[in-house]
C-alpha cells in the first residue's frame, strides 16, 4: 500500500512539472532567417496631425490608404516580400465560399455607397453656385497643383472604366451564386491578371471639390493632395508625410481669410476638420472595398497565382539575405586569418619578449576569431540547409496531396512515390537521430582561454588586447546562444518533418497497389524492414520527448526562464493535485463503510414499509460495490487530466500515461461489471473443483480482460507513436493468434465444470453421447472446447429469449400467440366436456373483492414508499393517490397505516360529506357533531407524524354542473390544516381524468402518487398465493396438448410449466395489469371436472363487440355508470342530460346482459365486462387512455 501511495506522489510530482512546463517556454519552432526589411514607404505617421491644417492625414486614414496600395501592388506582382498578403483581408482566401459571400456583400455596400455618393453631389450641386471660368496662368497652376498616388503604371491599362465595373457588380448582384470566374472569364485581359478597378482621376484644388470627388465612385483611394501623400514608384507602398512643425522660437504663422475678414473661430475649424476626417474615412474604406473587390473578382487561379508568386518572391530574397550574411562571414573568417598571420610575424620582428607576448597573444586572439568566424560560418550553412530541407517536405507533401486527390487506378505512380518518399524519411530520421545526440554535446565555439598577458609588467599598453578579448568572449557567447537555438530548432523541425512525413507515408498506403501494399504490411522482408523503421522512429519520438523535457528542466535550473513563475505554477498545480489526492484517499478509507451503512438503512426502510429488498438504489449500491474500485481510479485520472493545462493534455507523454491507465482501469471496470451481472449474488459450488463458479468465471474474465488490455495497449499506443503502419498490421494480426492459447487455458479450467454439466443433461443427443464417451484421453481437450462451445452458444440463446421476454410487446406478442393456440385447442378438444361451477365461498375468495392475506411486493412498492416517506418527512401537503379500479389502492393504503399508527384512514362512503364528516369523527374518537374543521384541528394534535388517507373521495366528485361543490369544501379545510399534517386523497382513475379537465391538478395538489399496471411476475404470483389461500391447485390437463407417446414425468413437467406461464401471461395481457380484473378472469376460468379436481377451462371473455351494436347515446350511459360508480339513475341522468327513459332502458339492458350489477338501487360494472367497457370508450373517445 506504501509502495502504491509512493508511486502515486511520484506521477503527481511529474504532472505538476509537466503542467507548469506547460506554461513556461519550451522549445519552439525553428526560427528563419532574417526578412528583407520593409521599406518606409509603408510607414504611418505616428502623430495625430496638427489641426491647424484641415487636410493632414489622420492615423486610421493613413493605414487605409496603405493596404490599398498594397492590394493593388498584389494584384501587380509588385507588393514588397516583408508583407503578408493574408493580413490584406478580412477572410480565409482558401474558402471560396467565404470569398464569394464577401463579394456578394461589398457589391452591396459599395452600390450603397455610390447611393449616399449620388444625393451628396445631387444636394451640394444645388447649394453651390457655379464656379468662375479660371482660365490662363490660374488654371495652368491648379492643373499643375494636384498630384495622384495610383495604381502602378502597368495596371492603369488593364483596369476597366466605370461602366465595365457596374456591368461586373450587376452580374454579381443579379446572379447571387455566379463565381468570380464567370463574372471575369470574357475579358480579354484574364490571360495577363486582369482585374477590376477605378478610374484614377487627379484631384481639385478646391477643398470642396476634392471632397465631392472622393465620394464619387469613380474617385480611387489613392488621390489626395500632393502636400501629404507623395508617391515613390509603382514599387513602392505610398509614404504618408505629416507636414513639418514649425521650429521652436519661430513664430507660428497666423492663416488670413482671403477676403480679409477675420478667421472663423477654432471651434468652427474643429468642426469642419472633423467632418472632413470622417468624410475621408468613409471614401477610403469604401475604396479599400473597391482594392479587395477587384482581387476577390479574380479567378481563383489566379489568385492562387499571386499568393504564391509573392511567397516564392519571398523566399527568393531570404535566400539571397542568406547569402549575403554567408558571404560576410566567410569574409570576416578570412581577414581574421590575415590578421593573424600579420601578428605572427610581428610577434617575430618584436624586440622585446614583453613586445613578442603581446603579439603572440593577439595572433592567438585572431586565431580564435577566424574560429569563431567559421563557426558562424558553418552555422549559417546549416541554417541555410534546414530551410532547403524544409522546402524539400514540403514539395514531398504536396505531390502527396495531389496524389491523393487524383484517380491512379493502378496505384503504379503512388508505389513509385512511396518509394522516394520512404527514402527521404529515412534520411530524415538518421538527420534527428544526429540532432538529438548533439543536443547536449559540448558547444563548438572554441574558448579564449586564459589570457597569457596577466604576468607582464603594469606599465605596458594592451588594453586593446583585452578589449578584444572581450569582444571574443561576448561573441562566443552569442555563438553559443546561436548553437543552442539552432540545435533547438533543427530537431524541432526533424520531428515535425519525420511526424508529418510519416503521416502522408500512411495516408499513401491506401493507394499503393495491392501488392505492394500486402508486401509492406505483411510478413516479408519488406515487411520486417518497415517495422524496424517504424520501431526506429518509435525510438525517436520518445528519445526527441525525453530530450525536450530534459531540456526544460536543465532551463529552469539555469534560471532561462522566470523561476519564481514556474515555481508559483508548479506549487500551485501541485497543491490542487494534493487537494483531490487527499479526497480521493478519504473516499477510498471511508466509502466502503458509508456504502454498507446507506444500504442497511434502506434495507430497514423496506422492512418496516413491507416491501421487497430495498428498491433499485439498494440494489444499484451493492451493484456499485462491486465495481467501485476501478472506476474511482478511472475518476481520479479524468479529474487529474481535467485539472492539466490545455498545452500539457497534449504533451506525448501525458497521453501516453492517459492511454496506459484508461486502457487498464476500463478493463478492470468491464471485467467487474461483467461478473457482477453475471453472479446476480450468488455463488455456486462445482462437485470436481475446489472453488466456486462465481470464483472460476471472475479468474477467467480476468485473464482474457489482461490479454485483451496489453494487445490494445500495443494497437493503441503504436497508432500514437507511428499511426496504424506495419507494426500496427502485425499486432493486430497476431492477436487473433494470441487468443488460442488464452482460449485453451480457460477450457483447462472449466473442463471438469463442462462434462457435469453434460452430464446432468436429463435427455442426452448424438453429441453429448460423444462428449461423455471422450473424457479422457488427448481428445478429451476437443470434446471439452466443442462442448464449452455448445454450453456457451445455448446460455446465449437462453439469455437472448429472456431479454427479448423481458420487453412488454414481446410478452405481448406471446400471449396473443398463446390465446389463438387457446382457440386452435378449443375447436380440436370435446364439445362434451362439461365443468361445475365452484362453490361460492371458493369464488368469491379468488375474487378481487376479498383482500389478499399476504401483501405481494412489486410495483406498488415504490408507491408505498412515496406515501411514507411523504408522511415522515413532516412537511405535510395535499397529495393524491389515482388508480384504475382494481389496482389496489385500498391495499396500499392500508399497507401505509399499518407502518405508522399515527396515521388515520377512513373510507369515504357514498353518502357525501356528510358521511365523511362522520366517519372522519368516529376516527379520530371525537363528537359526532364535529364539523370537517373540528376534525382537521384535532387530527393536527395527533402523533408525531399525523397524517390522514381518505379512500375513494372521489365519491364527492359528480361529472355534472356543480358536482364539485363537496370536494372543494374538504380541499378547502384540507390546505388550511397541511401544514404539518399530510392529507392523502384516493381517487378511481376514470372520474380523476374527468377531474384534471376540470380543474389543473398540480397546482391543487402538491404532487400525484400514480398505481402503475402490475408486471407478469406479480399478476402470477398473486393468483398462485390465492390458489394457496383456499388450498386449491388447479389442474391445466384440459388446456395442454397432447405430447409425443415417448414423453416422460420430466417432459409432462415442463409441458405444464409452460401452459401455466402461457396462461397467467395471457390473463395479465387481457387484465391490462389489473389485478382485480386478473383474478376475476382467472376465478371464471375455473371449474370441477368429471374426476372432482379444480380444472381450468379454455380461456373464454365477453365479446366486447356486442356493445358497438348499441345506440350512441348507451355509451353516454356507460361512461357515466363507469364514473359515478355505484351511481343512482337520478345522477346518470344529471351527468348525460338524458330522457330517464332512455336512461332506465340503457340500465335494464345491461342487467339482463350482465354489464351492471345493482346494489341498493346503485349500479356498477360487473368484473366480467369491466375491461371490455374501458376498452370501448377509450375507442369511442369517450375516455382518455394514460
Amino acid at each position: 500500500m506504501r509502495v502504491r501511495w509512493l508511486c502515486t506522489l511520484i506521477s503527481m510530482w511529474f504532472l505538476a512539472a509537466v503542467a507548469a512546463s506547460a506554461q513556461t517556454t519550451m522549445p519552439s519552432a525553428p526560427t528563419t532567417l532574417p526578412r528583407t526589411a520593409v521599406t518606409n514607404s509603408s510607414a504611418v505617421p505616428s502623430t495625430t496631425p496638427s489641426p491647424s491644417n484641415p487636410l493632414q492625414l489622420h492615423p486610421a486614414l493613413a493605414e487605409i490608404l496603405v493596404k490599398t496600395q498594397r492590394i493593388y501592388n498584389l494584384i501587380a506582382e509588385s507588393l514588397e516580400t516583408g508583407v503578408d498578403p493574408h493580413l490584406l483581408f478580412d477572410v480565409d482566401l482558401a474558402d471560396e465560399n467565404a470569398v464569394q459571400i464577401e463579394v456578394e456583400r461589398l457589391v452591396g455596400v459599395i452600390r450603397h455607397a455610390e447611393n449616399l455618393e449620388a444625393r451628396a453631389a445631387a444636394a451640394l450641386a444645388a447649394a453651390t453656385p457655379p464656379p468662375p471660368d479660371l482660365t490662363g496662368p490660374v488654371a495652368s497652376t491648379l492643373d499643375s497643383g494636384t498630384n495622384e498616388l495610383s495604381p502602378p503604371d502597368d495596371l492603369s491599362t488593364q483596369v476597366p472604366n466605370d461602366a465595365g465595373e457596374q456591368e461586373v457588380f450587376d452580374q454579381v448582384a443579379d446572379a447571387g451564386s455566379t463565381s468570380p470566374d464567370t463574372a471575369t472569364d470574357t475579358s480579354d485581359t484574364q490571360q495577363s491578371g486582369d482585374e477590376v478597378g477605378t478610374d484614377i482621376r487627379s484631384t481639385s484644388a478646391s477643398p470642396s471639390e476634392d471632397v465631392i470627388d472622393l465620394l464619387s465612385s469613380t474617385h480611387d483611394a489613392t488621390e489626395l493632395p500632393m502636400d501629404t501623400i507623395t508617391e515613390t514608384g509603382s514599387n513602392s507602398d505610398a509614404v504618408i508625410q505629416p507636414e513639418p512643425e514649425p521650429e521652436s522660437g519661430s513664430p507660428v504663422p497666423v492663416p488670413k481669410h482671403p477676403t480679409g475678414e477675420p478667421p472663423p473661430s477654432p471651434d468652427a475649424e474643429e468642426q469642419d476638420r472633423t467632418v472632413t476626417i470622417d468624410t475621408e474615412l468613409f471614401a477610403a474604406r469604401v475604396d479599400l472595398d473597391r482594392a479587395r473587390l477587384s482581387f476577390y473578382l479574380l479567378p481563383k487561379q489566379r489568385r492562387e497565382q499571386l499568393i504564391s508568386r509573392h511567397v516564392q518572391r519571398q523566399r527568393q530574397d531570404q535566400a539571397a539575405l542568406a547569402s549575403v550574411i554567408l558571404t560576410a562571414v566567410e569574409q570576416k573568417a578570412k581577414e581574421a586569418e590575415a590578421a593573424r598571420l600579420r601578428a605572427i610575424a610581428l610577434a617575430q620582428q618584436a624586440h622585446s619578449e614583453a613586445e613578442r607576448l603581446i603579439e603572440e597573444e593577439r595572433a592567438r586572439l585572431l586565431g580564435i576569431s577566424r574560429s569563431q568566424a567559421e563557426f558562424e560560418a558553418e552555422l549559417t550553412r546549416r541554417q541555410i540547409d534546414m530551410k532547403a530541407r524544409a522546402e524539400e517536405a514540403l514539395t514531398f507533401r504536396r505531390r502527396v496531396r495531389e496524389l491523393l486527390a487524383t484517380r491512379d487506378s493502378d496505384g503504379v505512380i503512388a508505389d513509385n512515390l512511396y518509394v522516394e518518399l520512404r527514402a527521404f524519411l529515412r534520411t530524415s530520421r538518421s538527420r534527428l537521430a544526429q540532432a538529438l545526440s548533439e543536443s547536449f554535446s559540448d558547444s563548438g565555439v572554441l574558448a579564449v582561454g586564459r589570457s597569457q598577458l596577466v604576468d607582464l609588467p603594469v606599465d605596458l599598453n594592451y588594453s586593446d588586447i583585452e578589449k578584444f578579448r572581450m569582444e571574443l568572449a561576448a561573441n562566443r557567447k552569442r555563438l553559443q546562444d546561436a548553437e543552442t537555438t539552432f540545435r533547438v530548432d533543427h530537431a524541432v523541425q526533424l520531428y515535425d518533418e519525420v511526424h508529418t512525413l510519416n503521416l502522408d507515408r500512411l495516408a499513401l498506403l491506401e493507394r499503393l497497389s495491392p501488392a505492394k501494399r500486402d508486401t509492406i504490411t505483411g510478413f516479408s522482408y519488406a515487411g520486417l524492414d518497415q517495422a524496424a523503421s517504424e520501431m526506429r522512429q518509435v525510438i525517436l519520438v520518445l528519445r526527441y520527448h525525453f530530450t525536450s523535457a530534459r531540456r526544460w528542466f536543465s532551463d529552469v535550473t539555469a534560471e532561462k526562464t522566470s523561476w519564481s513563475k514556474s515555481m508559483f505554477a508548479t506549487g500551485f498545480f501541485a497543491a490542487k493535485l494534493l487537494l483531490l489526492a487527499l479526497v480521493f484517499w478519504w473516499w477510498r478509507k471511508r466509502s466502503g463503510p458509508i456504502l454498507t451503512q446507506w444500504r442497511a438503512r434502506l434495507q430497514d426502510e423496506a422492512r418496516r414499509a413491507r416491501v421487497s429488498e430495498g428498491g433499485r438504489l439498494y440494489r444499484f449500491l451493492g451493484f456499485f460495490q462491486q465495481v467501485r474500485r476501478p472506476f474511482e481510479w478511472l475518476v481520479l485520472i479524468w479529474l487529474v487530466g481535467g485539472l492539466l493545462p490545455p498545452d500539457a493534455r497534449n504533451h506525448l507523454e501525458i497521453r501516453i500515461l492517459v492511454t496506459i491507465f484508461t486502457w487498464v482501469l476500463s478493463g478492470s471496470l468491464t471485467v467487474g461489471v461483467i461478473n457482477a451481472i453475471a453472479g446476480r449474488g450468488t455463488s455456486r459450488y462445482s462437485e470436481s473443483t475446489s472453488t466456486t463458479i462465481d470464483e472460476l468465471r471472475l479468474r477467467s474474465m480476468r485473464l482474457a480482460g489482461r490479454t485483451v488490455v496489453v494487445l490494445g495497449l500495443i494497437l493503441a499506443l503504436s497508432e500514437q507513436l507511428v499511426g496504424r503502419g506495419t507494426i500496427y498490421s502485425w499486432v493486430f494480426s497476431v492477436c487473433w493468434f494470441a487468443a488460442i492459447p488464452v482460449v485453451l487455458i480457460i477450457i483447462r479450467w472449466w473442463r471438469n465444470i463442462i462434462f457435469e454439466r453434460i452430464l446432468a443433461a436429463r435427455k442426452k443427443k448424438a453429441f453429448e453421447q460423444w462428449v461423455i464417451a471422450n473424457q479422457g484421453g488427448w481428445t478429451s481437450f476437443l470434446a471439452a472446447v466443442t462442448a464449452g462451445l455448445y454450453l456457451f452458444f445455448s446460455g446465449a440463446y437462453r439469455a437472448s429469449r429472456n431479454w427479448l421476454t423481458s420487453f412488454e410487446l414481446t410478452r405481448r406478442a406471446h400471449a396473443y400467440l398463446f390465446r389463438r393456440e387457446m382457440d386452435q385447442l378449443a375447436k380440436e378438444k370435446k364439445t362434451d366436456l362439461v365443468f361445475h361451477p365452484l362453490s361460492e365461498e371458493t369464488f368469491s375468495t379468488l375474487g378481487p373483492e376479498t383482500p389478499s392475506r399476504i401483501y405481494i411486493p412489486g410495483t406498488s412498492d415504490d408507491r408505498m414508499a412515496d406515501v411514507v416517506s411523504r408522511i415522515n418527512n413532516r412537511l405535510g401537503g395535499v397529495f393524491a393517490v389515482v388508480g384504475e379500479r382494481g389496482r389496489g389502492k385500498t391495499t396500499v393504503l392500508r399497507q401505509v397505516r399499518d407502518t405508522n399508527p399515527d396515521i388515520v384512514l377512513v373510507d369515504c362512503p357514498v353518502t357525501g360529506l356528510e358521511g365523511l364528516r362522520r366517519e372522519l369523527a368516529q376516527a379520530l374518537r371525537i363528537d359526532d357533531t364535529a364539523t370537517i374543521e373540528d376534525c382537521a384541528v384535532r387530527l393536527e394534535t395527533l402523533g408525531r407524524n399525523p397524517g390522514l388517507i381518505i379512500d375513494h373521495v372521489h365519491h364527492l366528485i359528480q361529472p355534472s354542473i356543480g358536482g364539485l361543490v363537496s370536494f372543494d369544501i374538504l380541499m378547502e379545510v384540507a390546505r388550511r390544516h397541511s401544514s404539518h399534517c399530510a392529507w392523502f386523497f384516493s381517487f378511481n382513475e376514470i372520474i380523476w381524468r374527468y377531474f384534471e379537465s376540470a380543474r389543473d391538478a398540480r397546482p391543487l395538489f402538491d404532487d400525484v402518487v400514480r398505481m402503475g399496471q402490475w408486471r407478469e411476475e406479480e399478476i402470477s404470483q398473486l393468483i398462485a398465493e390465492r390458489c394457496r389461500q383456499i388450498n386449491v391447485e388447479p389442474s391445466f390437463e384440459h388446456v395442454m396438448e397432447a405430447l409425443p407417446a415417448e414423453a416422460d414425468d420430466e417432459d409432462r413437467a415442463e409441458a405444464h410449466q409452460r401452459v401455466i406461464r402461457g396462461y397467467y401471461r395471457m390473463i395479465w395481457d387481457y387484465s391490462a395489469g389489473n389485478p382485480g380484473v386478473a383474478l376475476h378472469t382467472f376465478r371464471s376460468s375455473l371449474g370441477i371436472d368429471s374426476t372432482g379436481r379444480v380444472a381450468v377451462k379454455l380461456f373464454q371473455v365477453p365479446d366486447g363487440r356486442e356493445l358497438d351494436e348499441m345506440p350512441e347515446y348507451a355509451a353516454f350511459v356507460l361512461r357515466a355508470v363507469i364514473q359515478l360508480e355505484p351511481a343512482f339513475p337520478d345522477d346518470i341522468v344529471r351527468a348525460t342530460m338524458l330522457r330517464r327513459s332512455q336512461v332506465e332502458d340503457v340500465l335494464r339492458y345491461g342487467m339482463s346482459h350482465g354489464y351492471f350489477r345493482e346494489d341498493d338501487g346503485r349500479y356498477r360494472v360487473t368484473w366480467n365486462w369491466f375491461r371490455p367497457v374501458t376498452r370501448f370508450l377509450q375507442r369511442r373517445h369517450l375516455l382518455a387512455s394514460y
